[in-house]
């Protein structure tokens, strides 16, 4: 199915559970799968602060207060995410999405699928379903449709292995992704890895010019 324009759906969380920086929880579908809401704040030199409210793996929102700081690095990637143990790429054929940030004034971040292909960190695909200022590494090096959307692909590294990153040149706020689409035009780069062990959808955060602000995430669902 391709990925839709629509607007996010009307969920909003309150009383939530308080999901702190470094801190995750564990959520499951109807049909027993897991999910895990991560507050990864994996970098976070800058000194800010991000906080998860989290009703489901499908529901919640983060406020983030992150400073402005020189470098452009990002901060912190809240994310909501499944595990896997190299299960075959072709036993996953999209994700249902939605996420939707503040777009102010002196804000950086994208709003980003995180796939690790093969069994390590060494094959990294992005797919910025929102970007706010933000640039991503490598060059570009193409641009594609898939999914009736068009993308910049951005490369980091060569050959088997770095990272790619496929920026939507119009954002989405909601949809369906079909990432098998995706793991095919990786493996025609040059890509030799089958498996992932991660999907995740979430944000990365470079600084929210000093000031609280939101981020909701409405709907996530891997099919696999």
């Amino acid at each position: 199915m391709a990925p839709t324009a629509t607007a996010t759906p009307p969920k909003t969380c309150t009383n939530g559970k308080t999901i702190n920086e470094g801190a995750s929880a564990s959520y499951s579908e109807a049909g027993g799968g897991e999910y895990l809401i991560h507050n990864n704040n994996w970098n976070d030199d800058a000194g800010g602060n991000t906080v998860i409210t989290a009703c489901d793996y499908n529901n919640w929102y983060l406020i983030s207060d992150t400073p402005n700081h020189s470098d452009m690095s990002v901060q912190t990637y809240p994310n909501v995410h499944r595990d896997y143990n190299d299960v075959p790429l072709t036993r996953i054929t999209s994700a249902r999405f939605a996420g939707k940030g503040p777009r102010c004034s002196g804000c950086v971040y994208n709003i980003a699928f995180d796939i690790w292909v093969g069994s390590g960190f060494s094959h990294e695909l992005m797919i910025w379903t929102e970007n706010w200022g933000q640039r991503p590494l490598g060059n570009v090096v193409d641009t594609v449709s898939i999914g009736g959307h068009e993308y910049q692909v951005w490369r980091s590294g060569s050959g088997d292995g770095g990272v790619i990153t496929y920026l939507s040149t119009t954002p989405q706020v909601s949809g369906d992704m079909p990432l098998s689409e995706f793991f095919k035009d990786v493996q025609n780069r040059g890509w030799r890895a089958t498996t992932t062990w991660q999907v995740d959808y979430g944000v990365e955060i470079v600084d929210t010019n000093g000031n609280p602000e939101r981020f909701d995430f409405t709907d996530f669902a891997i099919t696999d």
